[in-house]
């Protein structure tokens, strides 16, 4: 996927994202793709782990996906470290 010119944490190609998450003081690279109000499929390869949630949240200012990236952060993935 290509690399964003502003970050080289973030891209975007193909109808996928990539980026990071960052937990317990360390950086796991993860590919996902984004549907509407929530519905987003991770993958963390360097944990063997694959996420799926499907709630809706039109009303999200931030982006359909970032309470789900907050959770990710806070709550799942240092769950698996």
């Amino acid at each position: 996927m290509p690399i964003n010119e502003s970050s080289s944490d973030w891209g975007y190609g193909y109808q996928w994202w990539r980026g990071v998450f960052r937990a317990k003081n360390k950086v796991f690279p993860v590919i996902y793709a984004a549907g509407y109000g929530g519905q987003v499929l991770y993958i963390v390869p360097d944990l063997n782990l694959v996420i799926l949630t499907l709630h809706h949240n039109p009303s999200d200012v931030n982006g359909s996906h970032s309470l789900t990236w907050k959770e990710m952060d806070k709550f799942i993935l240092p769950a698996f470290l």
